[in-house]
């Protein structure tokens, strides 16, 4: 009940999509023609033997057709689907075979269907084995790491309402770090950081190249003695995301370093 009020209050915090964008994911995941073998099979074994596939079918189901009615989507919400839905269209896939007059003299055609599904899912299995998604805010970390001590971070988007959380663990310490966003600009932070009598922040890290020059030259009126650093670019991974789905932001981070706490430039 918990996951059902969360979804029914919580949806515009994601990506609205269409009510068929899992099927489609559930189709592209599964590779075809694989895919509408196991959509097939998934559906024939409940028409032909329901009392038998009952308890799986119907789960699956009503899990699908809820986060289709849900406007809010993003692809993880389906994965928890996805073995079930894998167990019931193959015993339903495998069930129509040993009936079908058309597939038992197309045995060649059905190999090279599992062949290709085995083939691409191996490749798939080489590339995201050794590659990794948020990169850009990962090796962010991992480059300040190298300074020690470190006080705090700022970070930067005023094209939004937020930022995105930064992994702390990769920067090897627990450093505080604040925000300036399009409802927290970058004035009323540098009023907060001296009403507080508050240590400048020892980086600033601007998110995504939108309207990058006037972001900069308004925290340049706080922070007037922060200079560039480095840029941080997304992974292949993140491309790849991003074009699937907008939602899995795709930025640059822009690193500045602020010369009165940290005058030199650590190579």
């Amino acid at each position: 009940l918990e996951y059902i009020d969360y979804n029914m209050h919580s949806y515009a915090e994601y990506n609205i999509g269409p009510w068929y964008q899992y099927i489609l994911v559930i189709i592209l995941a599964l590779i075809p023609p694989i895919s509408f073998f196991l959509i097939f099979g998934f559906f024939y074994a409940f028409i032909k033997a329901w009392r038998k596939y009952l308890l799986i079918f119907l789960p699956v189901l009503l899990f699908l057709i809820f986060h289709s009615y849900y406007p809010g989507k993003q692809e993880r919400f389906i994965l928890p689907l996805i073995p079930f839905f894998i167990i019931a269209g193959t015993a339903g896939w495998y069930y129509f075979l040993q009936k079908s007059r058309f597939w038992a003299g197309k045995m060649a055609l059905l190999r090279s269907s599992w062949g290709f599904f085995w083939l691409i899912n191996i490749i798939l299995l080489l590339v995201i084995s050794t590659t990794y998604s948020k990169r850009a805010r990962v090796e962010s970390m991992c480059y300040l790491s190298k300074y020690q001590d470190i006080d705090n971070i700022m970070v930067e988007n005023s094209n939004k309402d937020g930022i995105n959380l930064l992994p702390m663990y990769y920067l090897g310490q627990w450093a505080g770090y604040g925000e300036i966003n399009n409802t927290r600009p970058a004035s009323v932070v540098g009023t907060w950081y001296k009403e507080n009598y508050l240590n400048m922040p020892d980086f600033v890290i601007f998110e995504g190249e939108k309207n990058i020059e006037y972001r900069l030259a308004e925290v340049k009126k706080v922070f007037p003695d922060i200079v560039y650093e480095t840029t941080v670019s997304p992974g292949m991974i993140d491309r790849i995301l991003f074009w699937l789905n907008p939602i899995n932001e795709n930025q640059n981070m822009y690193i500045y370093r602020n010369t009165q706490s940290r005058p030199h430039k650590i190579e």
